[in-house]
């Protein structure tokens, strides 16, 4: 696992995760998209006012695992709407 905080700006702040498994048995698998366990990245946020979540995934047809999420609303103490988006780096793909 890696991590990179990269320096933020007035407006922004890039994090870069780097996840990688290895398994240690054969025919080991981690839940994914279109089974009924989830063994993706979860993130805990506060409940802001005038919350928005969108999200996107490609089909199960496509031969790419790319997806992104978007997390906003005003958050305690704050006066404009903020968020965190979450992007998959375009070099995944299904093994």
């Amino acid at each position: 696992m890696a991590i990179r905080v990269y320096r933020s700006s007035d407006e922004s702040r890039v994090i870069d995760l780097k996840l990688q498994f290895l398994a240690l048995k054969d025919s080991i698998t981690i839940a994914t998209r279109y089974t009924d366990s989830y063994g993706g990245l979860n993130i805990g946020m506060q409940f802001p006012d005038n919350q928005n979540i969108s999200y996107f995934t490609y089909t199960n047809n496509s031969n790419s695992v790319r997806a992104w999420s978007d997390f906003s609303g005003i958050f305690e103490g704050a006066d404009k709407k903020t968020g965190l988006i979450v992007l998959q780096n375009k070099q995944n793909s299904k093994q």
